[in-house]
Protein backbone atom coordinates (compact mmCIF):
# COMPACT_ATOMS: atom_id res chain seq x y z
CA UNK A 1 0.00 0.00 0.00
CA UNK A 2 1.37 3.16 -1.10
CA UNK A 3 1.30 6.54 1.19
CA UNK A 4 -1.24 8.40 -0.37
CA UNK A 5 -3.52 4.78 0.00
CA UNK A 6 -2.48 4.68 3.35
CA UNK A 7 -3.30 8.16 4.03
CA UNK A 8 -7.27 7.26 3.00
CA UNK A 9 -6.99 4.29 4.81
CA UNK A 10 -6.00 6.05 8.22
CA UNK A 11 -8.92 6.78 10.51
CA UNK A 12 -9.66 10.53 11.11
CA UNK A 13 -7.77 10.68 14.53
CA UNK A 14 -4.69 9.02 13.25
CA UNK A 15 -4.60 11.61 10.34
CA UNK A 16 -4.95 14.44 12.68
CA UNK A 17 -2.16 13.19 14.77
CA UNK A 18 0.09 13.32 11.49
CA UNK A 19 -0.93 16.51 11.33
CA UNK A 20 0.24 17.52 14.76
CA UNK A 21 3.27 15.69 14.25
CA UNK A 22 4.06 17.39 11.12
CA UNK A 23 3.45 20.91 12.87
CA UNK A 24 5.40 19.93 15.97
CA UNK A 25 8.17 19.08 13.94
CA UNK A 26 7.68 22.37 11.63
CA UNK A 27 7.31 24.22 14.59
CA UNK A 28 11.07 22.91 16.42
CA UNK A 29 13.23 23.12 13.56
CA UNK A 30 12.20 26.94 12.69
CA UNK A 31 13.95 27.85 15.73
CA UNK A 32 16.59 24.73 16.83
CA UNK A 33 18.62 25.28 14.00
CA UNK A 34 19.05 28.86 14.65
CA UNK A 35 19.25 29.25 17.99
CA UNK A 36 23.07 28.48 18.36
CA UNK A 37 24.08 31.33 16.17
CA UNK A 38 21.35 33.70 18.15
CA UNK A 39 22.71 32.69 21.34
CA UNK A 40 26.19 32.82 20.48
CA UNK A 41 25.85 35.89 18.16
CA UNK A 42 22.71 38.20 19.72
CA UNK A 43 23.81 37.16 23.30
CA UNK A 44 27.40 36.79 23.07
CA UNK A 45 27.12 33.68 24.67
CA UNK A 46 30.45 31.32 24.86
CA UNK A 47 30.63 28.16 23.56
CA UNK A 48 30.15 26.46 26.39
CA UNK A 49 27.67 28.04 27.90
CA UNK A 50 25.84 27.58 23.89
CA UNK A 51 26.93 24.01 24.55
CA UNK A 52 25.36 23.78 28.59
CA UNK A 53 22.27 25.51 27.08
CA UNK A 54 21.73 22.46 24.36
CA UNK A 55 22.80 19.80 26.69
CA UNK A 56 19.93 21.40 29.39
CA UNK A 57 17.61 20.91 26.83
CA UNK A 58 18.19 17.68 25.78
CA UNK A 59 18.65 15.98 28.89
CA UNK A 60 15.14 18.00 30.14
CA UNK A 61 13.61 15.79 27.55
CA UNK A 62 15.23 12.84 27.31
CA UNK A 63 15.23 11.95 30.80
CA UNK A 64 11.70 12.64 31.20
CA UNK A 65 10.15 10.72 28.92
CA UNK A 66 9.92 7.47 31.14
CA UNK A 67 8.05 9.45 33.44
CA UNK A 68 5.74 11.81 30.70
CA UNK A 69 4.84 7.99 29.30
CA UNK A 70 4.10 6.44 32.74
CA UNK A 71 1.95 10.04 33.33
CA UNK A 72 -0.17 8.90 29.91
CA UNK A 73 -0.67 5.38 31.08
CA UNK A 74 -2.10 6.51 34.52
CA UNK A 75 -3.57 10.33 33.31
CA UNK A 76 -4.60 10.24 29.42
CA UNK A 77 -2.89 10.73 26.72
CA UNK A 78 -5.25 13.78 25.41
CA UNK A 79 -4.28 16.19 28.19
CA UNK A 80 -0.71 15.51 28.16
CA UNK A 81 -0.31 16.35 24.60
CA UNK A 82 -2.60 19.56 24.77
CA UNK A 83 -0.19 20.30 27.83
CA UNK A 84 2.70 19.09 26.33
CA UNK A 85 2.33 21.47 22.92
CA UNK A 86 1.40 24.33 25.31
CA UNK A 87 4.38 24.47 27.41
CA UNK A 88 6.65 24.13 24.32
CA UNK A 89 4.53 27.31 23.07
CA UNK A 90 5.28 28.99 26.24
CA UNK A 91 8.76 28.09 25.76
CA UNK A 92 9.12 29.61 22.46
CA UNK A 93 7.63 32.78 23.84
CA UNK A 94 10.32 32.69 26.79
CA UNK A 95 12.92 32.45 24.27
CA UNK A 96 11.57 35.42 22.26
CA UNK A 97 11.04 37.48 25.73
CA UNK A 98 14.18 36.98 27.70
CA UNK A 99 17.75 37.73 26.94
CA UNK A 100 19.89 36.55 29.89
CA UNK A 101 21.30 33.16 30.65
CA UNK A 102 18.82 32.40 33.21
CA UNK A 103 16.00 33.10 31.13
CA UNK A 104 17.38 31.52 28.50
CA UNK A 105 18.15 28.38 30.28
CA UNK A 106 14.68 28.18 32.07
CA UNK A 107 13.02 28.39 28.29
CA UNK A 108 15.20 25.31 27.43
CA UNK A 109 14.36 23.75 30.69
CA UNK A 110 10.78 23.79 29.87
CA UNK A 111 11.11 22.97 26.31
CA UNK A 112 12.76 19.78 27.36
CA UNK A 113 9.99 19.19 29.43
CA UNK A 114 7.53 20.15 27.26
CA UNK A 115 8.73 17.10 24.52
CA UNK A 116 9.26 14.95 27.68
CA UNK A 117 5.30 15.30 28.11
CA UNK A 118 3.57 15.27 25.02
CA UNK A 119 6.19 12.68 22.87
CA UNK A 120 5.49 9.40 24.72
CA UNK A 121 1.44 10.35 24.97
CA UNK A 122 1.41 11.14 20.95
CA UNK A 123 2.79 7.95 20.38
CA UNK A 124 1.28 5.78 23.02
CA UNK A 125 -2.50 7.73 21.48
CA UNK A 126 -1.47 7.05 17.88
CA UNK A 127 -0.37 3.60 19.11
CA UNK A 128 -4.19 2.38 20.37
CA UNK A 129 -5.72 4.75 17.49
CA UNK A 130 -4.20 2.42 14.72
CA UNK A 131 -5.27 -0.89 16.69
CA UNK A 132 -3.68 -3.52 14.25
CA UNK A 133 -2.36 -1.19 12.03
CA UNK A 134 0.52 -0.05 14.12
CA UNK A 135 3.28 -0.16 11.64
CA UNK A 136 1.84 2.03 8.86
CA UNK A 137 0.62 4.43 11.09
CA UNK A 138 3.85 4.74 12.25
CA UNK A 139 5.72 4.99 9.35
CA UNK A 140 2.80 7.83 8.30
CA UNK A 141 4.25 9.09 11.32
CA UNK A 142 7.64 9.63 10.24
CA UNK A 143 7.01 10.49 7.33
CA UNK A 144 5.38 13.62 8.42
CA UNK A 145 7.58 14.35 11.07
CA UNK A 146 10.44 14.41 8.00
CA UNK A 147 8.38 17.01 6.26
CA UNK A 148 7.95 18.87 8.96
CA UNK A 149 12.17 19.02 9.55
CA UNK A 150 12.18 19.68 6.02
CA UNK A 151 10.50 22.75 5.57
CA UNK A 152 10.86 23.83 9.20
CA UNK A 153 14.56 25.16 8.84
CA UNK A 154 13.52 26.64 5.00
CA UNK A 155 10.70 28.78 7.05
CA UNK A 156 13.10 29.65 9.55
CA UNK A 157 16.10 30.76 7.68
CA UNK A 158 13.30 33.27 5.92
CA UNK A 159 12.00 34.58 9.16
CA UNK A 160 15.32 35.33 10.09
CA UNK A 161 15.27 37.88 7.30
CA UNK A 162 13.77 39.88 10.06
CA UNK A 163 14.80 38.52 13.59
CA UNK A 164 15.24 35.80 15.83
CA UNK A 165 12.80 36.98 18.07
CA UNK A 166 9.78 36.53 15.02
CA UNK A 167 11.13 32.87 14.09
CA UNK A 168 10.52 32.31 18.16
CA UNK A 169 7.38 33.99 17.79
CA UNK A 170 5.88 32.28 14.82
CA UNK A 171 7.40 28.90 16.52
CA UNK A 172 5.38 29.27 19.84
CA UNK A 173 2.24 30.07 17.07
CA UNK A 174 2.15 26.85 16.02
CA UNK A 175 2.59 25.39 18.76
CA UNK A 176 -0.34 27.16 20.01
CA UNK A 177 -2.24 26.75 17.26
CA UNK A 178 -1.63 23.01 17.70
CA UNK A 179 -2.97 23.47 20.84
CA UNK A 180 -6.12 25.02 20.53
CA UNK A 181 -6.98 22.49 17.74
CA UNK A 182 -6.41 19.22 19.45
CA UNK A 183 -8.54 20.54 22.14
CA UNK A 184 -11.32 20.56 20.01
CA UNK A 185 -10.51 17.73 17.52
CA UNK A 186 -9.06 15.26 19.62
CA UNK A 187 -11.55 13.03 21.55
CA UNK A 188 -10.50 11.50 24.86
CA UNK A 189 -9.15 7.93 24.95
CA UNK A 190 -10.40 5.19 27.31
CA UNK A 191 -7.51 4.38 30.18
CA UNK A 192 -6.10 1.16 30.65
CA UNK A 193 -5.13 -0.46 34.12
CA UNK A 194 -1.92 -2.54 34.38
CA UNK A 195 -3.24 -3.52 37.59
CA UNK A 196 -0.36 -2.22 39.98
CA UNK A 197 1.54 0.94 41.41
CA UNK A 198 3.62 2.98 39.11
CA UNK A 199 6.95 1.52 41.02
CA UNK A 200 5.21 -1.84 40.32
CA UNK A 201 5.02 -0.84 36.14
CA UNK A 202 8.97 0.14 36.89
CA UNK A 203 10.08 -2.55 38.27
CA UNK A 204 8.67 -4.71 35.50
CA UNK A 205 9.96 -2.90 33.43
CA UNK A 206 13.66 -2.87 34.36
CA UNK A 207 13.32 -7.05 34.83
CA UNK A 208 11.59 -7.30 31.39
CA UNK A 209 15.52 -8.25 30.01
CA UNK A 210 13.97 -9.34 26.61
CA UNK A 211 12.83 -5.91 25.87
CA UNK A 212 16.34 -3.82 27.20
CA UNK A 213 18.37 -6.17 24.88
CA UNK A 214 16.35 -5.12 22.12
CA UNK A 215 15.91 -1.48 23.25
CA UNK A 216 20.13 -1.28 23.52
CA UNK A 217 20.86 -3.37 20.12
CA UNK A 218 18.62 -0.51 18.31
CA UNK A 219 19.78 2.58 19.71
CA UNK A 220 22.66 2.29 17.47
CA UNK A 221 19.98 3.66 15.15
CA UNK A 222 19.98 7.04 16.88
CA UNK A 223 23.38 7.00 17.52
CA UNK A 224 24.41 7.19 13.46
CA UNK A 225 21.14 9.24 13.24
CA UNK A 226 22.46 11.74 15.39
CA UNK A 227 25.76 12.25 13.26
CA UNK A 228 23.38 14.28 10.92
CA UNK A 229 24.33 17.02 13.91
CA UNK A 230 28.07 15.93 14.27
CA UNK A 231 30.43 14.66 12.20
CA UNK A 232 28.30 15.20 9.06
CA UNK A 233 28.41 18.58 8.83
CA UNK A 234 31.58 18.74 9.84
CA UNK A 235 32.40 16.59 6.85
CA UNK A 236 31.05 18.35 4.19
CA UNK A 237 32.13 21.90 5.59
CA UNK A 238 35.82 20.44 5.15
CA UNK A 239 35.61 18.92 1.98
CA UNK A 240 33.37 21.47 0.50
CA UNK A 241 34.95 24.46 2.26
CA UNK A 242 31.56 25.91 2.72
CA UNK A 243 29.34 25.93 5.92
CA UNK A 244 26.46 26.35 3.65
CA UNK A 245 27.19 22.74 1.63
CA UNK A 246 25.31 21.24 5.03
CA UNK A 247 21.85 22.21 4.29
CA UNK A 248 22.30 19.54 1.35
CA UNK A 249 22.97 16.84 4.28
CA UNK A 250 19.35 17.56 5.95
CA UNK A 251 17.82 17.79 2.25
CA UNK A 252 18.91 14.55 1.14
CA UNK A 253 17.74 13.02 4.57
CA UNK A 254 14.35 14.20 4.80
CA UNK A 255 13.60 14.02 1.21
CA UNK A 256 14.04 10.02 1.69
CA UNK A 257 13.07 9.96 5.01
CA UNK A 258 9.99 11.89 3.85
CA UNK A 259 8.95 9.73 0.24
CA UNK A 260 10.33 6.52 1.57
CA UNK A 261 8.81 6.26 5.10
CA UNK A 262 5.83 4.34 4.16
CA UNK A 263 6.84 1.89 1.17
CA UNK A 264 10.14 1.23 3.07
CA UNK A 265 8.75 0.53 6.45
CA UNK A 266 6.07 -1.55 5.49
CA UNK A 267 7.31 -3.26 1.63
CA UNK A 268 11.04 -4.69 3.23
CA UNK A 269 9.32 -6.69 6.43
CA UNK A 270 6.48 -8.44 3.96
CA UNK A 271 9.71 -9.49 2.27
CA UNK A 272 12.23 -10.42 5.22
CA UNK A 273 10.19 -10.10 8.22
CA UNK A 274 10.19 -8.38 10.90
CA UNK A 275 13.94 -9.43 12.76
CA UNK A 276 15.56 -9.72 9.27
CA UNK A 277 14.52 -6.30 8.22
CA UNK A 278 15.24 -4.02 11.59
CA UNK A 279 19.13 -5.86 11.46
CA UNK A 280 19.35 -4.97 7.52
CA UNK A 281 18.42 -1.22 8.73
CA UNK A 282 20.56 -1.19 11.49
CA UNK A 283 23.44 -2.12 9.03
CA UNK A 284 22.85 -0.10 6.53
CA UNK A 285 22.98 2.43 9.33
CA UNK A 286 26.45 1.51 10.21
CA UNK A 287 27.83 0.77 6.55
CA UNK A 288 26.71 4.68 5.41
CA UNK A 289 29.82 5.67 6.88
CA UNK A 290 32.34 3.86 5.14
CA UNK A 291 32.55 6.73 2.05
CA UNK A 292 33.59 9.14 4.47
CA UNK A 293 36.02 6.99 6.79
CA UNK A 294 37.54 6.69 2.89
CA UNK A 295 37.46 10.12 2.08
CA UNK A 296 38.09 11.33 5.38
CA UNK A 297 41.92 10.14 4.86
CA UNK A 298 42.08 12.59 2.13
CA UNK A 299 43.55 16.08 2.96
CA UNK A 300 41.33 18.98 2.05
CA UNK A 301 38.61 19.14 -0.18
CA UNK A 302 40.28 19.89 -3.65
CA UNK A 303 41.59 16.19 -3.39
CA UNK A 304 38.18 15.12 -3.82
CA UNK A 305 37.02 17.91 -6.46
CA UNK A 306 38.32 16.18 -9.39
CA UNK A 307 40.13 18.98 -10.62
CA UNK A 308 36.70 21.33 -10.87
CA UNK A 309 36.89 24.16 -8.50
CA UNK A 310 35.00 24.10 -5.28
CA UNK A 311 33.56 27.51 -6.24
CA UNK A 312 31.34 25.91 -9.10
CA UNK A 313 28.44 23.87 -8.60
CA UNK A 314 30.17 20.39 -9.94
CA UNK A 315 33.59 21.08 -7.92
CA UNK A 316 31.25 21.20 -4.64
CA UNK A 317 28.77 18.58 -5.30
CA UNK A 318 31.72 15.86 -5.86
CA UNK A 319 33.61 17.05 -3.09
CA UNK A 320 30.48 16.54 -1.16
CA UNK A 321 29.66 13.30 -3.02
CA UNK A 322 30.94 10.79 0.03
CA UNK A 323 29.37 12.68 2.27
CA UNK A 324 26.28 12.62 0.49
CA UNK A 325 25.98 9.26 -0.27
CA UNK A 326 26.94 8.50 3.52
CA UNK A 327 23.77 10.33 4.34
CA UNK A 328 21.76 8.68 1.27
CA UNK A 329 22.49 5.12 2.68
CA UNK A 330 21.55 6.32 6.41
CA UNK A 331 18.56 7.69 5.49
CA UNK A 332 17.48 4.50 3.63
CA UNK A 333 18.66 2.19 6.68
CA UNK A 334 17.11 4.08 9.38
CA UNK A 335 13.79 4.39 7.41
CA UNK A 336 13.87 1.24 6.71
CA UNK A 337 14.32 0.35 10.74
CA UNK A 338 12.90 3.21 12.72
CA UNK A 339 8.88 2.49 12.41
CA UNK A 340 9.09 -1.15 12.55
CA UNK A 341 11.84 -1.19 15.82
CA UNK A 342 8.95 1.03 17.61
CA UNK A 343 6.04 -1.13 16.42
CA UNK A 344 8.31 -4.13 17.82
CA UNK A 345 9.27 -2.07 21.16
CA UNK A 346 5.81 -1.78 22.13
CA UNK A 347 4.72 -5.20 20.84
CA UNK A 348 6.52 -6.02 23.99
CA UNK A 349 4.39 -3.95 26.63
CA UNK A 350 1.35 -5.26 28.43
CA UNK A 351 -1.87 -3.64 28.59
CA UNK A 352 -1.76 -0.64 30.56
CA UNK A 353 2.00 -0.15 30.06
CA UNK A 354 2.16 1.10 26.77
CA UNK A 355 3.41 4.63 27.45
CA UNK A 356 5.70 2.92 30.20
CA UNK A 357 7.24 1.27 27.71
CA UNK A 358 7.45 3.92 24.70
CA UNK A 359 8.98 6.41 27.64
CA UNK A 360 11.88 3.99 28.35
CA UNK A 361 12.25 3.49 24.39
CA UNK A 362 12.01 7.19 23.92
CA UNK A 363 14.81 7.47 27.17
CA UNK A 364 17.32 5.37 26.05
CA UNK A 365 17.68 6.37 22.41
CA UNK A 366 18.26 9.99 23.95
CA UNK A 367 20.46 9.51 26.29
CA UNK A 368 22.98 6.87 23.44
CA UNK A 369 22.60 9.25 21.31
CA UNK A 370 24.26 12.07 23.49
CA UNK A 371 26.45 9.73 25.13
CA UNK A 372 27.29 8.68 21.94
CA UNK A 373 28.34 12.06 20.73
CA UNK A 374 30.37 12.49 23.46
CA UNK A 375 32.31 9.48 22.25
CA UNK A 376 32.37 9.99 18.82
CA UNK A 377 33.41 13.08 19.39
CA UNK A 378 36.41 11.95 20.88
CA UNK A 379 37.05 9.30 18.28
CA UNK A 380 37.05 12.78 15.87
CA UNK A 381 39.48 15.09 18.08
CA UNK A 382 41.75 11.64 18.60
CA UNK A 383 41.64 11.05 15.42
CA UNK A 384 42.80 14.79 14.52
CA UNK A 385 45.38 14.76 16.34
CA UNK A 386 46.95 11.59 15.18
CA UNK A 387 46.25 11.94 11.48
CA UNK A 388 43.68 9.11 11.61
CA UNK A 389 40.74 10.80 10.03
CA UNK A 390 39.09 7.48 9.61
CA UNK A 391 38.91 6.76 13.10
CA UNK A 392 35.07 7.85 13.83
CA UNK A 393 33.64 6.85 10.95
CA UNK A 394 35.21 3.00 11.47
CA UNK A 395 33.78 2.98 14.51
CA UNK A 396 30.41 3.63 13.64
CA UNK A 397 30.42 1.09 10.92
CA UNK A 398 31.98 -1.76 13.78
CA UNK A 399 28.95 -0.53 15.79
CA UNK A 400 26.09 -0.61 13.58
CA UNK A 401 27.02 -4.24 12.11
CA UNK A 402 27.88 -5.28 15.52
CA UNK A 403 24.16 -4.01 16.31
CA UNK A 404 22.97 -5.82 13.20
CA UNK A 405 24.44 -8.67 14.03
CA UNK A 406 23.02 -8.73 17.92
CA UNK A 407 19.08 -8.40 16.33
CA UNK A 408 19.63 -10.89 13.93
CA UNK A 409 20.61 -13.34 16.63
CA UNK A 410 17.73 -12.16 19.13
CA UNK A 411 15.76 -15.16 19.78
CA UNK A 412 12.85 -13.33 21.64
CA UNK A 413 10.48 -11.35 19.92
CA UNK A 414 6.51 -10.59 20.61
CA UNK A 415 4.67 -11.39 17.60
CA UNK A 416 1.34 -9.63 17.97
CA UNK A 417 0.04 -7.66 21.38
CA UNK A 418 -2.07 -10.18 22.30
CA UNK A 419 0.40 -12.46 23.14
CA UNK A 420 0.73 -10.79 26.36
CA UNK A 421 -1.01 -11.53 29.43
CA UNK A 422 -4.19 -9.15 30.41
CA UNK A 423 -2.44 -7.96 33.58
CA UNK A 424 1.02 -7.08 34.45
CA UNK A 425 0.86 -9.41 37.40
CA UNK A 426 0.33 -12.41 35.54
CA UNK A 427 3.22 -14.32 34.10
CA UNK A 428 6.12 -12.55 32.21
CA UNK A 429 4.40 -11.70 28.15
CA UNK A 430 5.04 -15.46 26.29
CA UNK A 431 8.00 -14.65 24.21
CA UNK A 432 8.21 -16.79 20.88
CA UNK A 433 11.18 -19.29 21.09
CA UNK A 434 13.09 -20.29 18.35
CA UNK A 435 14.81 -17.60 15.17
CA UNK A 436 12.77 -14.65 15.00
CA UNK A 437 9.64 -14.93 12.79
CA UNK A 438 9.56 -14.13 9.28
CA UNK A 439 6.63 -12.68 8.78
CA UNK A 440 6.09 -9.09 9.49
Amino acid sequence: MGTVATWRASSAVVRLLMVNQFGVMLGFYMILPNLSAYLSGDLGLTAAMVGLVLGVRTLSQQGMTLFGGTAADRLGCRWLILTGCALRSVAFVMFAVFDSLLGIMTAAVVTGISGAVFTPATRTYLTRAAGENKLAAYALFNMAGNTGALFGPLLGSVLLLWDFQVVAAVSAAVFAVLTFAQAFMLPAQPREKSGQSVFGDWRYLLTDRPFLVFVVAVSVLFVAYNQLYLLLPMEITRVTGSAGSVGLVFAVMAVIGMVGSVPLATRVPRRLGRGRSIALGVALCGLAFLPTAFSGVLQGGRALAGGFSLDSVPGMLLAALPVLSATAILAFGHTIAISLSQEVAVSYAPPGMTGTYIGMFSMAAGLSAAGGNFFIGYLADLGKQHHMAWLPWSFLTLLGLSAAWAVSRMRHLPQQPEDVPTTVAANRPPRVEGSMPRNG
